[in-house]
């Protein structure tokens, strides 16, 4: 439910953390409204399908901008592409070979590798349109050099394959919802606020796993750790319902 949400607000972290934030829980808050006596079967059932479908777009929005966020912070405080993850200089010269202009090098010149940096996650979030783990894992490989994002999505009380197949429960039913209209199976308040929770966790894993990253490249915290216990913490208060 929002409230349970509300109760978890940081005062420092990655921007596009923040971002999610406002959005999410702005989606959740069509649940509150589905509660109004005057809400009849119909638009109940209209009001928790957007709320599903606004919660994913929230998601993958999340996701792209952290991903931008991210890229910005490295080329920002790396002194040169020496500092780059060689898997990153790969993908980022396979994108040079396949250009159809002849002299696509030379905008790496001088501080021109920065904007092609940033042109290359550009065409990477573009063709980005199914936030699901494998997916996550292919975009930010691609265009960071960072191999197996989703196995930071790690607890003690959730593993990565619950948290990726809960996850990829919400894009499937948000995919039914936009191509049928229809679900195949009806859900309640109850899957929307365990889809939210979920987000939630893995917003907090996501960008500490992406801290790190950023920290082992160019020695620079770009934004305060997601400290553990208060992951362990949200995830009891949901879990207890």
């Amino acid at each position: 439910m929002p409230k349970k949400i509300d109760a978890y607000r940081r005062d420092a972290t990655s921007d596009a953390y923040h971002g999610f934030y406002a959005n999410a829980v702005e989606a959740l808050s069509l649940m509150t409204l589905s509660k109004d006596p005057k809400c009849d079967g119909a638009l109940k059932e209209t009001l928790l399908k957007s709320c599903l479908v606004l919660l994913v777009a929230c998601w993958e929005s999340f996701i792209e901008d952290l991903l931008r966020q991210s890229m910005h912070t490295i080329i920002t405080h790396a002194k040169s592409p020496d500092d780059l993850p060689k898997l990153l200089k790969r993908c980022v010269a396979n994108d040079l070979k396949n250009d159809n202009h002849d002299f696509a090098v030379w905008d790496l010149a001088e501080d021109g590798w920065k904007n092609v940096l940033m042109k290359h996650i550009e065409k990477n979030i573009a063709g980005f349109h199914n936030p699901k783990a494998s997916n996550i894992d292919v975009l930010f490989k691609t265009s960071l050099g960072l191999e197996n994002l989703s196995s930071s999505w790690e607890s003690e009380q959730l593993n990565t394959s619950e948290l990726s197949l809960a996850l990829k429960k919400m894009i499937e039913q948000r995919g039914e919802i936009a191509h049928t209209v229809k679900l195949s199976q009806l859900f309640t308040e109850a899957d929307l606020n365990t889809f939210g929770w979920v987000l939630i966790i893995l917003s907090g894993m996501t960008i500490n796993c992406l801290r790190q990253y950023i920290i082992d490249i160019v020695k620079v915290e770009p934004w305060p750790l997601e400290q553990e216990d208060q992951l362990q913490g949200l995830i009891g208060r949901y879990r207890n319902g």
